[in-house]
């Protein structure tokens, strides 16, 4: 049995650590070599504390002394140094050791290199506080829908072009959104989606559909938006959700429509000429 305890213990890729009550080492797994850079013997009789990456001391130091106290296994993640002087992230599960009297020994510790998957996080939220920033301060705003079209998703940038805020234009209806002349728009729009180009839009992965609305904003008064309309896929490419991109067009509008009053003018000044 000891022979293969051995065998486990310096193969495993899990660090085995004792400690007294004071977080002095008693004993290391061989995988502390491959893991921490050092050989398991050079750290006997030194503190367990010293290599801990100083903001993380504080914390650790408190999960030590709530073993101790209370007896229980305790969790915890936290920075080793390296040998060579980098940190490496553990998750760290630590238990109390009795002797055959019932009272506590020492401190049994195993530890599990968990730095990439701390990489990978730091990535993640990163990329995810990137999109984040772009989606709250830029200009358009973006809606999610799901095939029901009942919105999952506004963006925060909602408020800039209607004046409503995510959470309020959430419990609009459509004719509280749009003027009655944009809202038959849409839902002519729909069935000829629904019916005479849904095998279109099933194949095609880039359909989308670009309208102009009139959408009423919360001060009373309307504002014109260019709405680029596309669905969401899941990983097999199938529709799942319906996703928009509103611009307000209120100013272009308003020059069209100018322009075509000045055409008319000049136009029927030419004809009676």
């Amino acid at each position: 049995s000891e022979e293969l305890l051995a065998v486990i213990t310096e193969n495993m890729s899990d660090m085995i650590r004792v400690m007294d009550f004071d977080g002095v080492n008693i004993y290391a797994s061989p995988s502390h070599k491959k893991n921490l850079g050092y050989h398991p013997d050079k750290r006997m009789g030194q503190s367990a504390l010293d290599v801990v990456h100083p903001d993380d001391l504080e914390k650790v130091i408190l999960k030590f002394e709530e073993g101790r106290v209370t007896g229980r296994q305790v969790k915890t993640q936290y920075r080793l140094r390296h040998a060579n002087g980098y940190y490496v992230w553990l998750d760290t599960v630590g238990d109390i050791v009795w002797d055959e009297q019932g009272k506590p020994k020492a401190v049994v510790v195993i530890s599990r290199d968990i730095s990439d998957h701390k990489a990978a996080e730091e990535k993640l939220r990163q990329s995810e506080e990137r999109y984040r920033m772009i989606v709250e301060n830029m200009r358009d705003s973006i809606t999610t829908l799901d095939l029901d079209f009942k919105p999952t998703y506004i963006s925060p940038s909602e408020i800039r072009l209607t004046g409503y805020t995510p959470e309020e234009a959430m419990k609009l209806t459509p004719e509280q959104t749009m003027t009655p002349g944009s809202l038959e728009l849409v839902r002519k729009t729909i069935e000829d989606v629904f019916s005479a180009k849904l095998d279109q839009v099933m194949s095609d992965p880039l359909y989308s559909i670009n309208i102009d609305l009139e959408i009423y904003h919360k001060d009373g008064h309307t504002l014109w938006e260019e709405v680029s309309a596309s669905f969401t896929r899941d990983k097999n490419g199938v529709p799942n959700g319906i996703m928009l991109v509103c611009r307000d067009i209120t100013e272009r509008k308003t020059m069209e429509r100018a322009l075509r009053e000045s055409e008319n003018k000049y136009r029927g000044i030419f004809d009676n000429a």
